[in-house]
């Protein structure tokens, strides 16, 4: 299946991004980590469809809908991919010293409702079969080797207690890092 991933980030500076930042470094310990950046992710799957064709038709729905993203406050980035992550994609890392949390929620109603929409907005060859949409956090960490990247994105990835863990309610969220010296590990 072909899939389609957009990436949408703000035009201003991120207020949740620098907090989190903040509190990762100052209250949970994370002195080495020398950014956070977040995005939110959509991933639209198109079986059977020439992969031009899925592209054209994301393309479109973005920019003539509002469901992804706002032009007056949000930039997207649109990259095509020959699989989605549920067959096992995996997203583009871009350094050692840096790691890529994308955290879900385990029923998220904005991606049924947004499917939904856009399954009764296009003709049948134009409906997305699947789609799916979370949070993309990219951590940065300085001083680091690329096992202890992946091993400090975990710890700051996974909310365990209050002073451990910040970007994933494993109650009712599961999360998927992709990073160096690391396939993906999903929970």
């Amino acid at each position: 299946m072909d899939a389609i991933q957009v990436y949408v980030t703000l035009k201003i500076p991120d207020n949740i991004a620098r907090t989190a930042l903040q509190a990762a470094r100052t209250r949970l310990g994370f002195d080495n980590l020398a950014s956070l950046r977040r995005s939110e992710f959509w991933e639209l799957g198109f079986s059977g469809r020439d992969s031009r064709f899925a592209l054209q038709t994301a393309t479109r729905l973005v920019e003539k809908t509002w469901f992804f993203a706002n032009p007056n406050k949000h930039t997207w980035r649109i990259v095509p991919s020959e699989k989605t992550l549920a067959e096992g994609a995996v997203l583009p890392v871009p350094d050692s010293s840096t790691a890529l949390i994308l955290v879900q929620d385990r029923m998220d109603g904005t991606a049924e409702a947004v499917l939904d929409a856009l399954r009764a907005l296009g003709p049948g060859e134009e409906r997305p079969d699947s789609l799916i949409r979370g949070t993309l956090w990219q951590a940065t960490f300085a001083n680091l080797d690329p096992g202890a990247v992946r091993e400090a994105a975990e710890r700051l990835a996974v909310t365990v207690s209050r002073t451990q863990g910040l970007l994933a309610n494993p109650h009712y969220q599961i999360y998927k890092i992709f990073g160096p010296e690391c396939s993906t590990l999903t929970t």
